[in-house]
């Protein structure tokens, strides 16, 4: 499956994610039904929903596949998430443990006896265009079908059903109209055949009305020129012959006024989730997320190619006169959040032609993102990590490379692309050493910070910075601490050796995490912990945070003086992985990193498998190849006479600003 159809299923999915849809977590109990046909919005919102029930036990798919085309959608992203599907058809069942397949409404219909969690939700698809409904002989089949479902859905109290039509680009509105609402949209199809699409829109609502009279809760929705990776669309052709030809894109100013509507798949696709949590019953509501022109689109494409020796050819005719084909949506306005997928147009149509295209991906923003030093930052980290390197082996102290920084190394033999630090890792005895000698030997560009070493910093692991410079996060940018780049340092300990006392063991962990950080904040937290955090801060400021962190040290070293062989990763993100054997720790081997060697545990390829998957060695969807960082500052101040600047006089980092410090 090509890679930008594959980012646009895991996005859907990514923002069907309780935290991110904002509901409660524990309130998951959703069945899904969802008919797929040759509409793109199905099928990658049925794949979607399949990576959210793999993801969430509480969710249940039924899959119904309509026809040929959402077939080989569907058997495509089988292949990509479960490769051995391949050698063994039916190996996907063992990997979607709460996901059924069926060959049609009536397949499902007759298998399907009850549903067995709190709310079931059926969603159907209508694409008006398909090439399988051109005659009136498939618009009564698929109308057969949708009463079929409409039948069934019916039997039950706990049901939902959003229907989503993708409707035929719009013909220019008479007169000064610049869009047609929900109610209007049905006039406007009266100019249209019996057998038109634009009639099919409305016979499939016909049908679901006769079922919402009879007490189905149905939502229904309208699609306007719906494009993406793997969607086809006709306002992408000519952009696109000229592109694969001429290597050239045509904006012609005449066109600067004509205004239509699009969505993006991933926009598309998500409001049919949104639209059961917060669609109306009875409702029917237009979707259109960006406005545009003919010209504005050539344009945007071009800002995005520019960089693939694309030339503009700029026609600067007289302008037509104004026309609109746009639907209003200002009523979905109040069933969710606009355009809460977080892109721009550019960026839209920017993914849609490297996947038609076949181009690699190249993160437009990854520049900007770091003022252009990214690289930059990582030689300096290197120096860093030679520096630990040099102490570690002067005092027989045994390192290695963790985290994304072990799976850099592995798999790009150097940094993550997209990450912007490094992570190394001890077991308890040699990072008790180390954090005796690294801050009398560390080289004076560097600092040792701790909670012993600097008593404003309360992070529940110790940290190498540069100094001099700033790279401050969300998170770190609250305090006056040393705030320039760094490495971090994760300890493994031991844990128990039965999985009730592990499980207990870690839990205590992250709970004692948790309150430590907001005694560090010392402010309520927001959403689940807010009332907690209101009702006990009083109390926890009676404490000093040193002692908070003796308790925690003590829980973490709880178990090391045990005969247990599992270990567990106490002060890093992947404590919720649980215990693995400590034995994948205890030997370590040289890897190729960038342009120098570190050593990575023996037993990589066991920790690594815990960590991230069997599939470590694949890259991650397209959107989430980003830095878990929010960064609010980068200043490499002295350094940045590596980009070629002449040494000159500069100010040293300050805790308190440039303007008090002498």
């Amino acid at each position: 499956m090509n890679q930008y159809i594959f980012d646009e299923i895991n996005s859907v999915k990514e923002l069907m994610m309780p935290t991110r849809a904002r509901i409660r977590t524990h309130n998951v109990q959703d069945e899904y039904v969802v008919a797929v046909n040759s509409s793109p919005v199905s099928c990658v919102f049925a794949c979607a929903v399949m990576l959210l029930a793999k993801s969430i036990d509480s969710v249940i798919a039924h899959i119904t596949v309509t026809d040929d085309k959402a077939s080989d959608f569907i058997n495509d992203f089988l292949e990509e998430v479960c490769p051995s599907k391949k050698e063994d058809p039916e190996g996907y069942e063992r990997f979607f443990q709460r996901i059924t397949i069926y060959k049609g409404i009536d397949d499902f219909v007759v298998r399907n006896k009850k549903f067995t969690l709190k709310k079931v939700r059926f969603c159907t698809f209508l694409n008006s265009l398909a090439e399988n409904l051109e005659n009136s002989e498939a618009h009564q089949e698929y109308l057969e079908s949708l009463d079929k479902l409409m039948l069934y859905a019916g039997r039950y109290d706990n049901v939902k059903v959003v229907h989503t039509a993708q409707i035929p680009p719009l013909k220019a509105l008479p007169g000064g109209m610049t869009s047609l609402s929900e109610r209007e949209y049905e006039v406007y199809c009266a100019q249209f055949g019996a057998d038109s699409p634009e009639q099919l829109v409305l016979d499939a609502e016909e049908v679901l009305r006769k079922y919402a009279k009879q007490g189905v809760k149905i939502v229904a929705s309208r699609l306007d020129n719906v494009f993406g990776p793997g969607v086809n669309n006709a306002m992408f052709d000519k952009l696109l012959d000229d592109l694969k030809s001429l290597n050239t894109i045509n904006a012609d100013t005449a066109h600067h006024n004509q205004y239509f509507g699009v969505n993006y798949i991933r926009y598309a696709a998500s409001t049919v989730f949104f639209m059961f949590l917060h669609g109306k019953g009875g409702n029917i509501y237009n979707v259109q997320e960006f406005v545009t022109t003919p010209y504005d689109f050539a344009m945007k494409a071009y800002d995005y190619f520019a960089d693939y020796k694309t030339r503009l050819c700029c026609v600067n005719s007289p302008q037509m006169e104004p026309s609109y084909r746009l639907l209003c949506s200002k009523k979905l306005d109040g069933a969710m959040v606009h355009k809460f997928t977080e892109m721009d147009l550019g960026d839209c149509i920017y993914r849609s032609m490297l996947s038609i295209l076949d181009f690699e991906y190249f993160d437009k923003n990854y520049i900007f993102r770091y003022d252009g030093k990214l690289d930059e930052i990582k030689r300096l980290e290197i120096e860093m990590m030679e520096e630990v390197k040099r102490i570690c082996e002067k005092h027989n102290i045994k390192y290695f490379l963790v985290g994304g920084s072990l799976l850099g190394a592995v798999r790009h033999k150097g940094f993550i692309p997209w990450d912007d630090d490094l992570d190394f890792g001890m077991l308890r005895e040699d990072f008790e050493k180390f954090k005796e000698v690294a801050p009398k030997e560390l080289n004076p560009r560097y600092s040792y910070q701790s909670y012993q070493t600097e008593p404003n910093s309360h992070y529940i692991f110790d940290k190498i910075r540069l100094k001099d410079t700033f790279f401050t996060t969300k998170f770190s940018d609250m305090f006056e601490i040393e705030n320039g780049l760094f490495i971090d340092i994760l300890i493994y300990d031991k844990t128990a050796k039965s999985p009730r006392l592990q499980k207990m063991h870690t839990d205590a962990l992250r709970r004692w995490t948790r309150i430590m950080n907001i005694r560090w904040v010392n402010k309520p937290r927001k959403n689940v912990a807010y009332k907690f955090s209101v009702i006990a801060l009083p109390f926890m400021r009676l404490f000093p945070l040193s002692l908070y962190h003796k308790f925690f040290n003590l829980m973490l070293k709880w178990y090391n003086k045990s005969s247990s062989e599992y270990a567990i990763d106490g002060v890093g993100q992947n404590i919720e992985r649980g215990a693995f054997p400590i034995k994948w720790l205890e030997e370590t081997v040289d890897a190729p990193f960038e342009d120098t060697t570190f050593p990575i545990p023996k037993g990589y390829d066991e920790y690594l498998r815990h960590w991230y998957g069997n599939n470590y060695m694949k890259l991650l969807p397209i959107s989430t190849r980003n830095s878990g960082h929010i960064l609010k500052r980068i200043d490499l101040g002295p350094y940045v006479t590596r980009f070629g600047f002449e040494q000159g006089d500069f100010r040293r980092a300050s805790k308190e600003g440039e303007l008090l410090d002498y």
